[in-house]
């Protein structure tokens, strides 16, 4: 009887994988076909624009060629501006070669495709605007959240392009960044800050929380990284409001250059962004350090004035110092006044032993900028 059984259950898993098998080379086949069709398509009569995207979405979707979670995007120009094949090619310019697509699609839109996760795609996006002489609004699926066919993504972009007539990006399902059910959110707008080019402040925390959550099911560590530019209000006063405006404008582009499109990256109130970084202590401090290093090594012109900025980096590192955003994000806050103890351009990892002596409140002062 036990032999029996056992021959059984070895039928029916090598019949299961003999299915599964033939599913996979099914798959494949069909979606060969569907090229093969594609290019005798162009090469007889080109295919319309929002076909020949589909089909680039498909190419995603294909069993056997699939890499992984992708975001589906399509952009409006929210203005007159340069000639579509202009755009498109700068729109080319600011992507991944061989791995991000771009396609002009009817009515001047444009069609994108981008290989990251929903939080790393929101990245490429807010990246792609200000090297742009013109507004966007750009509308965003991600796979699997939003869909698993190339028709419900592009749709699903697509209404989210029309969700409201500003530029900015729009998202479906309610939160790109999860597939989670949304919490209470906003009304539907902008989720990049214009002044920063990465995630509002608004939008931080939600998409903080479940990032996190998401990060340590799958992953040993998650770093909080807070980072502060000091003395900006001086800066405003001195020079006027645009000269602290380019001096957060830079620490986005620096933000949005040095970590990885997989981390979050947002604003917090007054003068600081915080990185949502999937890495243990180490990395997370040389992240921090080289970010550091690279919003003090260039001057902001401002008129006649060179305007540089200080820095000062807080990070923590969970589970260690907690596994939610809340506690992450104080104990995070706790080191950056520990580093501004230490002195400006300094970056410090919470210690648990240091924050619970007793200690003054640390004062950013004007020395911060020089």
């Amino acid at each position: 009887m036990p032999s029996f059984l056992s021959n059984a259950v070895t039928v029916i898993l090598v019949g299961a994988g003999a299915f599964l098998l033939f599913a996979a080379v099914l798959s494949f086949w069909k979606f060969e076909r569907l090229m093969q069709m594609a290019r005798a398509a162009e090469g007889e009569r080109p295919l319309p624009p929002r076909d020949a995207f589909l089909v680039r979405i498909a190419a995603r979707l294909a069993v056997g060629v699939r890499s992984g979670p992708f975001a589906v995007a399509v952009l409006e120009p929210a203005g007159a501006g340069p000639a579509p094949a202009d755009l498109s090619d700068r729109l080319a310019a600011g992507l991944r070669r061989n791995r991000d697509e771009v396609l002009a699609l009817e009515g001047g839109r444009f069609g994108l495709v981008v290989a990251a996760p929903a939080a790393g795609a929101l990245g490429a996006f807010a990246r792609l605007q200000p090297a742009l002489p013109v507004p966007l609004r750009i509308g965003a699926a991600a796979f699997p959240e939003s869909g698993e066919t190339a028709a419900a993504l592009l749709e699903a972009a697509e209404e989210a392009l029309e969700a409201e007539a500003g530029p900015g990006l729009r998202a479906r399902p309610e939160n790109l960044l999860s597939p989670e059910p949304a919490e209470e959110e906003p009304p539907p707008g902008e989720m990049i800050d214009p002044v920063t080019g990465i995630l509002r402040r608004d939008r931080l925390d939600s998409a903080a929380r479940k990032f996190i959550a998401r990060a340590l099911r799958g992953h040993p560590s998650v770093a909080v990284l807070w980072l502060d530019l000091a003395g900006i209000e001086r800066v405003n006063a001195q020079y006027g409001r645009p000269a602290g405006d380019a001096l957060l404008r830079r620490l986005g582009e620096t933000l949005n250059r040095c970590v990885r499109e997989t981390d979050l990256i947002g604003r917090t109130d007054g003068s600081g962004a915080v990185a949502v970084l999937v890495c243990g202590a180490d990395e997370a401090l040389r992240v921090a350090r080289r970010l550091i290093a690279e919003v003090i090594d260039v001057p902001v012109e401002v008129g006649a004035s060179r305007v540089r900025a200080a820095a000062n980096a807080g990070l923590a590192v969970g589970p260690d110092h907690g596994v939610t955003w809340s506690a992450l994000s104080a104990n995070a806050g706790r080191a950056l006044q520990r580093s501004r103890r230490d002195g400006r351009n300094r970056a410090a990892l919470f210690d648990p032993a240091t924050a619970q002596r007793p200690r003054r409140a640390a004062q950013a002062t004007d020395q911060d900028v020089f």
